[in-house]
This record gives C-alpha cells, sequence and structure tokens, in this order.
C-alpha cells in the first residue's frame, strides 16, 4: 500500500471539485428552465381561468337584465292617482 504525497490527492480533488461544478450548474439550468416553463404555465392558466370567470359573470349580468326586461314588458304596472298618493308620491299640485 502507497500512500499518495497530499500535493497528488489536492490536486485530484480539485479536478473532481471542478468536474462536479460544472455538472451542478448544468443541471442547475436545466431545473431553472423547467421551473420557468411551469410558473409560466400556471400563470398562464390563471389567466385562464380568471378570464373565464369574467365572461361567466358577464354572461349571467347579461341574462339577468334580459330577464328583468322580460317582466317589466309583461307586466306592466298601472298606478292611478289615488293611489300614488298612498304610495308617497307627491301629486303635481303639491
Amino acid at each position: 500500500m502507497s500512500i499518495e504525497p497530499i500535493g497528488e490527492r489536492v490536486t485530484a480533488l480539485e479536478e473532481w471539485m471542478k468536474g462536479h461544478e460544472a455538472l451542478c450548474a448544468e443541471r442547475y439550468g436545466d431545473l431553472k428552465d423547467t421551473v420557468t416553463w411551469l410558473v409560466r404555465g400556471v400563470f398562464g392558466m390563471l389567466i385562464g381561468i380568471v378570464a373565464w370567470l369574467a365572461v361567466q359573470l358577464w354572461n349571467g349580468s347579461q341574462l339577468r337584465v334580459e330577464a328583468l326586461e322580460r317582466a317589466q314588458a309583461h307586466a306592466p304596472v298601472d298606478v292611478k292617482p289615488a293611489e300614488a298618493g298612498a304610495l308617497g308620491a307627491r301629486s303635481p299640485a303639491s
């Protein structure tokens, strides 16, 4: 069994660290690209969900307005002058 000199061990360790750093940098770059893609995808989905929700709210409000207009057109309210006073409306003379 031979003992390696300290200088050779340090040189071998430095070479291994350089190779290891290059490998880690490559893996980090790949991981960073993947995470960036996933984050963009999640934000895209959130924007899509918010847009879908806005369309649903718009359609619901339009249906509500149409239903109110139809109800108002089919059920006209006749208010007689005597009833108007009872409802708290002012008459033109007062």
